[in-house]
């Protein structure tokens, strides 16, 4: 048994059969795959750029407790990181931020400090996998 399903573009039309789909132009067959999952969205506000430099982070857990740790970016954004480290806050918690970055030549370092909010968490499953953590917030302090 066929259907017609609507399409919002409407030089397409999908015929189902069963499981089997075939994405259809007007007056060609072809197959096709839907625009809507062939490219996901793009929610990044900012480019990411790959820096791998030493980071410090601390938190304040519900109970006023302090925890710090240390790990090392993979990426910097001018609105985040993600910070790989075994040491994770959890999600929503305000994290306070420094990395260090060294120049190529000479020993003159710069350390960026910000206040940012844990976006996601991701715990090492594996042994040789690398937890870590995305945050986003401000980077106030150069």
């Amino acid at each position: 048994m066929f259907r017609f399903l609507h399409s919002n573009d409407e030089r397409f039309r999908v015929l189902t059969h069963g499981n089997h789909s075939a994405r259809r132009g007007l007056g060609n067959w072809g197959t096709e795959i839907s625009r809507a999952t062939r490219f996901p969205a793009e929610r990044r506000k900012a480019i990411r750029y790959r820096l791998i430099v030493p980071a410090v982070f601390s938190w304040e857990s519900s109970e006023h407790d302090r925890f710090q740790g240390e790990g090392s970016t993979r990426e910097i954004s001018a609105i985040g990181a993600y910070i790989l480290t075994p040491t994770t806050p959890p999600v929503d918690a305000p994290v306070n931020v420094e990395i260090m970055i060294s120049t190529l030549f000479g020993p003159i370092k710069v350390k960026i400090k910000g206040q940012m909010r844990v976006q996601r968490v991701k715990h090492a499953v594996a042994e040789n996998e690398q937890g870590g953590f995305s945050v986003v917030g401000e980077w106030n302090e150069l």
